[in-house]
């Protein structure tokens, strides 16, 4: 009975740790289909960077690195592929963190 609320805490950190996993896996495969879009048009780019960038955050809260090194190296494909109107488009509306991966990468 003393182990339990241990236990729980565990848990709920395990559940958290894979909601986390999970969102940025389904932002990633997002940013992979605007990337492959952004082909035959331009403003895709805008959506795939946007994308990686809330994929890196919530694969950085979830705590695995590699796959946070690979969303920054999709997202500074992204960037050189951005017009400026892209990049300033991209910055609009956007919480400070996500417009902040951009410019870091």
């Amino acid at each position: 009975m003393r182990h339990l609320p241990g236990l729980a805490l565990i848990f709920c950190l395990v559940i958290t740790l894979n909601v986390f996993a999970g969102d940025a896996s389904e932002l990633r495969e997002k940013g992979i289909q605007a990337l492959k879009q952004s082909e035959t048009d331009a403003h895709a780019i805008v959506d795939a960077a946007r994308s990686f960038a809330k994929a890196a955050l919530a694969y950085s809260d979830a705590g695995d690195d590699s796959s946070v090194v690979e969303m920054n190296s999709f997202l500074y494909w992204c960037k050189k592929k951005m017009t400026l109107e892209n990049i300033e488009e991209f910055k609009r509306g956007e919480d400070s963190k996500v417009a902040d991966n951009l410019t870091a990468v």
